[in-house]
C-alpha cells in the first residue's frame, strides 16, 4: 500500500523521533505534539548529502565531528543539571554549545544542516529568555533534537547520504 503507516519498531522509533517542541499562547509556555509519518515503502526514502563536506580534508572532518560530540556532551550534562537541581547558567551553556555548533555547520558547508540547526537554536534561545519554563520533558527533547543531529551527520559520514524525513523533523 502506497501510504501504509510504519508498523514495529520503524513505527515507534518514528513516532519518538517526530517530538516537536512548539510555542504556544503570548506568554512563552511551551509544549510537545507528535506527528505520525508514513513511508511509500520501506526501500524507499528520501535522503540529502553535502558534497562541499564530505570532501573536506579529513582532518577538518574529524575536528568537526569531536566538536559536534562536545556540544551533544555538554547539552547532555546540562539537562542532567537541570533536572537535578535547575539553574540558568546551564540553559546559557546550552544555547551557547548549540549556537557554537551552529556557526561550526556553516563554517564546513553543511548546509543542509542550516535550517534544522537554526530551528533548535531558536528553541535554546525561547529557553534563555524564559529559563523557568524549563521542564523536564523539554530537557529530554532538546536531547533528542541534539542526538538526531548527530545521528545524522554519522550517518552523512558514514553513508555519504542521510535521511531526509529525520531532518525535516
Amino acid at each position: 500500500n502506497k501510504n501504509k503507516p510504519l508498523s514495529g519498531v520503524d513505527a515507534a522509533s518514528t513516532i519518538d523521533r517526530s517530538l516537536h517542541f512548539q510555542p504556544y499562547g503570548s506568554q512563552g509556555l511551551f509544549r510537545l505534539s507528535q506527528k505520525v509519518f508514513t513511508m511509500n515503502s520501506p526501500d524507499t526514502r528520501a535522503t540529502f548529502t553535502c558534497p562541499e563536506f564530505l570532501n573536506m580534508e579529513r582532518a577538518i572532518i574529524d575536528e568537526f565531528v569531536d566538536c559536534t560530540t562536545e556540544c551533544h556532551t555538554e547539552v547532555e550534562a546540562c539537562v542532567r543539571a537541570l533536572n537535578q537541581h535547575g539553574g540558568p547558567e546551564y540553559i546559557h551553556r546550552m544555547f551557547r554549545s548549540m549556537h557554537s555548533l551552529k556557526g561550526n555547520c556553516q563554517m564546513v558547508g553543511l548546509t543542509p544542516f542550516k535550517e534544522l540547526m537554526h530551528r533548535v537554536e531558536e528553541i535554546f534561545a525561547q529557553l534563555r529568555a524564559q529559563p523557568d519554563q524549563y521542564f523536564q520533558e523539554l530537557g529530554d527533547f532538546l536531547l533528542m533534537a541534539t542526538d538526531q543531529i548527530v545521528d545524522l551527520l554519522y550517518e552523512l559520514l558514514k553513508d555519504g547520504h542521510a535521511d531526509e524525513t529525520r531532518r525535516a523533523l
